[in-house]
């Protein structure tokens, strides 16, 4: 408790002391339970404005929260059209390295046809007589 109301307190039974067996009497059955009372309605209204006060805060934790889920979702649908891409990136990617095994295989055979017709012309040019 606060000093000064320890001293409000000391100094009323102090007075009280002084007081006649009817005043006290008075003072138990009236003005007590009028004090409980205003303690009680003032307990109350704190109680109120903490009720608004958390419902106040729950409120904007909600609004946070749903912002929160709305950039999730946001990210999320980012991720779906990547991946999307990454298939199609991938398909298409397989059609190529086929195409290009093709041209690979086309260029082998291109190239050992060369080298045949090489040796051939360098084995023709010994053999045949120079003259």
């Amino acid at each position: 408790m606060e000093p000064s109301t320890i001293a409000a307190v000391s100094t009323l039974f102090t007075a009280m002391n002084s007081w006649q067996a009817g005043t006290v009497v008075v003072f138990v059955l009236l003005v007590l339970p009028i004090l409980f009372l205003l303690a009680i309605l003032r307990i109350t209204a704190s109680v109120g404005k903490l009720e608004t006060a958390i419902r106040a805060d729950q409120a904007e934790d909600n609004k946070k929260f749903e912002a929160m889920v709305a950039l999730s979702e946001k990210h999320f649908s980012s991720f779906e059209s990547r991946y999307d891409n990454n298939v199609y990136l991938v398909k298409n990617y397989e059609k190529l390295s086929g195409d290009l095994a093709t041209i690979v295989h086309l260029n082998t055979q291109a190239i050992t046809r060369l080298v045949d017709r090489i040796d051939f012309s360098q084995n023709s040019a010994s053999v045949k007589p120079k003259g």
